[in-house]
């Protein structure tokens, strides 16, 4: 049983990019051999026009790390401020899985 890989692209440029060129696309005469090129769809994310909801939307604690990414440009306060909220959000995160591990693997031995 193999486990699952999912190709993920994270556009953190300036311009809009709506998605990027198949593979197939990519490779000389790739119409010729399509049956040989594997077909995959990565999951794309494109900052510039996302929002802070649909960054944590579709990637979670990811998306609000990545919203910071995307506004590196931010007056120095405002950026510290996302920056300050991304960190509460990640630790936030880390603290709910870690209690829920520890309530569902029950007292450790000593």
């Amino acid at each position: 049983m193999y486990e699952a890989v999912v190709p993920i692209v994270i556009y953190t440029g300036e311009r809009t990019w709506q998605a990027p060129t198949p593979f197939r696309e990519l490779v000389k005469g790739g119409e010729a051999f399509a049956a040989f090129i594997p077909s995959s769809e990565p999951l794309f994310l494109s900052l510039p026009g996302a929002t802070e909801e649909e960054l944590v939307r579709h990637v979670g604690v990811l998306g609000a790390v990545l919203h910071v990414l995307q506004q590196r440009h931010a007056a120095l306060e405002e950026f510290q401020q996302l920056l300050t909220k991304a960190v509460g959000t990640v630790e936030g995160q880390v603290g709910n899985r870690q209690a829920r591990s520890s309530r569902s693997s029950g007292p450790r031995p000593r």
